[in-house]
């Protein structure tokens, strides 16, 4: 999805810079048509986190995972859109791909709430392979370690900058990872 927004992104930024507007209103206008969520799974009242949420989530049910999906957020949370982006976008991403690579009983269950300043994002989904932490970090388990395993990298990076952490269970066959972080209400 990345390198699909990236292209799609540099598709419309050369239509702006030759000011070919119309051009990029279309683009843009059949980007929204093609991505549009058949099934709203989420909604947080925060568009850019309804649509990153909704798309992933339509994939992984797509994709013949069932999807179990809680959210209670207050409407005036203070919180960067990017870096939500960033959490949600991995955390979701390693799930369905866990998810993907069990025959049977595969789901995703995902809940976000907001309490008392901190908010918890919490993810479970089954799994196949050995789990293998090193230093209470998990390491990937793909064969080219230099350019996989940074996801959770850039989720923690993020969360320490709301002095937040990540959690881990691998219990039986289920992985469970929780994130909490700290937001203020404005």
């Amino acid at each position: 999805m990345r390198h699909n927004i990236k292209n799609h992104l540099l598709t419309v930024l050369s239509y702006v810079e030759n000011s070919k507007n119309d051009e990029a209103r279309k683009y843009i206008s059949d980007i929204i048509d093609f991505y549009q969520n058949k099934t709203e799974f989420v909604h947080t009242g925060y568009p850019p986190i309804d649509g990153l949420l909704n798309y992933k989530l339509q994939s992984a049910f797509e994709n013949g995972i069932k999807i179990s999906a809680k959210t209670s957020l207050p409407s005036d949370l203070s919180l960067s859109s990017f870096d939500l982006t960033v959490i949600l976008g991995n955390l979701i991403d390693n799930a369905l791909e866990a998810a993907m690579s069990v025959s049977e009983n595969r789901f995703i269950d995902f809940k976000m709430d907001y309490s008392k300043g901190m908010m918890i994002i919490k993810i479970s989904n089954p799994y196949s392979c050995d789990v293998k932490m090193e230093n209470g970090k998990i390491i990937t388990s793909k064969k080219d370690k230099v350019n996989h395993g940074l996801g959770l990298k850039s989720v923690n990076e993020v969360l320490e900058r709301y002095n937040g952490m990540t959690k881990i269970e691998a219990d039986g066959n289920i992985f469970t990872i929780t994130a909490a972080l700290y937001l203020k209400q404005n």
